[in-house]
């Protein structure tokens, strides 16, 4: 997925209307284009905001969002749900340092490749989703969390979040951070202390569990 989401800067151009994939064998070369032409025998003439001009089959060539939906949190309320279109959305998002993403009940979760931990994790932002509806605010880890936590809780259910993905590492740590905010839901707001919380026994006793499973 990392290496799909460079897509050219040159290709985010408002005026093009279209995506194009001028070289099948690579999967990061969408361009966006636009349509300039029509050839006798049903195929279209494109241009790349590049400068590069093609002509290929309609089959080729792909709707593109409007720029309004660049940013949009949730991929399923895309218009046009096609690779690039997607693919070009994370990247926005991913440029002004959003790495969540919901795709209905899922979230994808991108690399930042620095650490985030002070500005996402931090017990203010844990405080932020708690008893909030999945999509009023940010995506993030802490929305399914509270969502999972409060599914148990009102409706008394089992709840299962499944992390999955390719990065043993990165999977490891959000594998401890979902279980970790779900028991400072449970056990940290009765006296209004996230840190005091942490010290009783059987948040205590589930933390040392989650240590060593990441371990």
């Amino acid at each position: 997925l990392d290496e799909r989401l460079r897509i050219p800067k040159e290709s985010m151009d408002d005026a093009a209307d279209s995506w194009v994939l001028l070289d099948p064998s690579r999967p990061d070369s969408w361009s966006a284009c636009s349509i300039v032409g029509q050839t006798a025998d049903g195929n279209v003439e494109v241009q790349t905001t590049r400068g590069e001009r093609a002509v290929l089959s309609p089959k080729s060539v792909l709707v593109k969002n409007h720029p309004e939906q660049d940013l949009t949190a949730d991929l399923a309320q895309l218009v046009h749900l096609s690779e690039p279109n997607l693919l070009h959305t994370l990247s926005c998002r991913y440029a002004i340092g959003e790495i969540y993403t919901y795709t209905g009940p899922i979230l994808i979760a991108l690399n930042p490749w620095r650490d985030l931990s002070s500005e996402l994790y931090a017990p203010a932002q844990l405080i932020r989703y708690r008893e909030q509806p999945v999509g009023i605010l940010p995506p993030h880890l802490f929305a399914l969390a509270d969502s999972a936590y409060r599914g148990v809780q009102q409706e008394s259910e089992d709840q299962t979040i499944l992390v999955s993905g390719d990065r043993c590492a990165a999977l490891t740590e959000r594998g401890c951070i979902v279980p970790r905010a779900g028991l400072v839901l449970c056990w940290g707001f009765a006296d209004g202390s996230l840190r005091a919380s942490l010290s009783r026994a059987p948040a205590a006793a589930a933390l040392q569990s989650l240590e060593l499973l990441h371990a």
